[in-house]
């Protein structure tokens, strides 16, 4: 079995306030652990169209919001 591969991703304050609102109402434990959580939601989306297809930012958006609430 492979080894987990750590990422460092930098962001603006109002999207890690945005990633911690996300954390605190869905109860996760760790920031890790809320972006786990939102790349699947993504990917998830992208795999979801299919070939070339890719999804317009509104479309990610509303699959977030849709996912969050």
């Amino acid at each position: 079995m492979s080894k987990s591969k750590a990422v460092q991703v930098a962001c603006a304050p109002n999207l890690y306030a945005d990633l911690t609102l996300y954390r605190k109402t869905k109860g996760l434990g760790s920031d890790a652990e809320a972006m786990r959580e939102l790349v699947l939601i993504g990917l998830s989306n992208v795999d979801s169209l299919g070939g070339d297809n890719q999804p317009s930012n509104r479309e990610l958006l509303e699959s977030i919001l849709f996912h969050v609430t």
